[in-house]
């Protein structure tokens, strides 16, 4: 494992293109009936972390990433509220604001559709965020902006589960102080909590 901060950027460069790839190569192999079917429950497990009126924040996919609306749909149909995150003002921050199924998205600066900016900023109780891969120590590595973890550390008590395909999984998760764990994965076929 690399020990210099030099050497651990270099290698979650070198991962994450491995990973776009692992991850572009599954989701084109994918059949029809099999993307149907794929992440269109709120997986049992997941009952665990949900009380009363929990507010969800879940997000847009982007690309090959999995899918979560009909999740997301179900937990409001539960009565659940739900938020989607919108970056902030500064370059690398994010808020979660209030979103109804229905509500009219923008796009951002990255392309990703977002709640309009007069969308109330709320607090997550549980957020469900992509990420580029995994590893079963609750490790995850995402894109490289630093939104997901800059975005954990304001809400330190939200429920942090991570999203993903199978195929993310790596044994190895190169970390940083600023990297902050998940307390769960959800994948197309399994809910992992750390061992």
């Amino acid at each position: 494992m690399p020990d210099s901060t030099d050497d651990i950027a270099q290698h979650k460069a070198a991962l994450r293109k491995k990973l776009r790839f692992r991850r572009a190569h599954h989701v084109e192999n994918l059949v029809g009936w099999e993307k149907s079917i794929c992440f269109s429950q709120i997986p049992r497990p997941m009952a665990d972390f949900l009380k009363t009126g929990s507010t969800v924040a879940f997000y847009v996919a982007y690309g090959d990433e999995p899918d979560i609306a009909r999740i997301a749909i179900a937990l409001a149909e539960q009565g659940h509220a739900l938020a989607l995150p919108r970056t902030g003002p500064t370059e690398g921050t994010m808020d979660f604001t209030a979103y109804r199924p229905g509500d009219a998205l923008e796009p951002s600066a990255h392309g990703i559709d977002q709640p309009a900016v007069e969308a109330p900023i709320v607090a997550p109780d549980i957020v469900l965020c992509p990420l580029l891969g995994f590893n079963r120590a609750m490790r995850r590595i995402g894109h490289g902006g630093g939104y997901y973890d800059r975005a954990f550390a304001r809400y330190p008590n939200a429920t942090r589960i991570g999203v993903a395909w199978s195929v993310q999984e790596e044994e190895t998760i190169p970390t940083e102080p600023h990297d902050i764990a998940l307390h769960a994965v959800m994948t197309e076929s399994e809910w992992i909590v750390a061992s």
